[in-house]
């Protein structure tokens, strides 16, 4: 991370407000239901560009409850005790607001708006069951968004006159949320762990020249969580997403080198790079060589004492 977050929740109010834009706060009043009883606290839409927006249980330590939250467009980073967490769009995270070693913020030289609704709520049940999700399936979960939870956010939040959400219907929904994540995580955990690794190769083939493919985006297109993705491609192939794709794009590019007379310019672009030095780059930290050179005296395609070199 580039930056440590503070626990100074005085400074982080003033300074939070001016990182985001807030389009849309609903506090749900309380129907002074059971405690054991899942209760909505609010609901809302917010985006942002800015790379000094973030948020953190380092901020919030008095706050016993869960936050739902889901990228509707562009992306964010979840860092955890486990790691960085890059969360797409269709992607959910679910973290517990006082958890101090969770800092959701908008990724270091990301330019594209993140864009995402949010769903709060609290009860032992319900706080129970998050808990369980999360040390089961990790705090990311792919949700279709045309789920019923999803569309209902949607509307709630949308543009228009102020408007209240029944605390009863609130409740209902976060119900219908733990569940639609269950169920989501099992049919993910469940699908055949050699059939989702060779689902993902051969997405990857189809989207070899899309220079927007990512890990990320891979797990999307398959309706799965990048870390779920990525545990089991690694135990399936021993190797990772991200390595199988650089591979695979350095691979078709030995071979247009090899096999035609395509610009390097153009080789590029149709194995996946933004640019001719992007590719050049990746190329010579594998090969150990400019792909010009490679073209007139064609090593073998990956050295394999150099292999250890592309990103596991």
């Amino acid at each position: 991370m580039a930056f440590t977050p503070h626990s100074d929740r005085g400074r982080w109010m003033r300074e939070h407000p001016g990182t985001y834009l807030l389009h849309r706060f609903l506090p749900i009043s309380d129907d002074l239901t059971p405690a054991s009883f899942p209760r909505a606290l609010s609901l809302g839409r917010a985006s942002t560009t800015n790379p000094a927006y973030w948020s953190s249980g380092r901020v919030r330590p008095d706050d016993a409850y869960w936050i739902f939250h889901y990228a509707t467009s562009g992306a964010g980073l979840l860092v955890d005790r486990a790691g960085p967490h890059p969360v797409s769009a269709g992607t959910a995270m679910l973290v517990r607001a006082d958890d101090s070693g969770a800092v959701f913020r908008y990724p270091p030289g990301a330019s594209a708006r993140w864009e995402w609704l949010w769903l709060t709520f609290a009860g032992t049940t319900a706080s129970t069951m998050a808990a369980d999700l999360v040390a089961r399936h990790g705090p990311l979960f792919a949700l279709d968004p045309a789920d019923a939870v999803i569309r209902w956010l949607r509307s709630a939040t949308a543009g228009g006159r102020a408007r209240t959400v029944p605390p009863w219907d609130a409740r209902e929904q976060v119900w219908r949320l733990l569940s639609d994540l269950a169920e989501s995580a099992e049919r993910a955990a469940a699908r055949p762990k050699d059939a989702l690794a060779a689902a993902a190769r051969r997405r990857i083939a189809q989207r070899l020249g899309d220079y927007e493919l990512s890990v990320e985006a891979l797990a999307r297109d398959l309706g799965v969580s990048r870390e779920h993705l990525t545990r089991t491609f690694r135990r399936v192939t021993g190797s990772s997403p991200r390595h199988h794709i650089e591979e695979s794009r350095l691979r078709s590019a030995g071979q247009l080198l090899r096999e035609t007379g395509l610009p390097i310019v153009e080789i590029a672009r149709q194995c996946g790079w933004r640019d001719a030095q992007t590719f050049t780059a990746a190329f010579r930290r594998v090969h150990g060589c400019l792909p010009s050179a490679w073209r007139a005296s064609p090593p073998r395609l990956i050295d394999p004492r150099r292999k250890k070199r592309l990103a596991l």
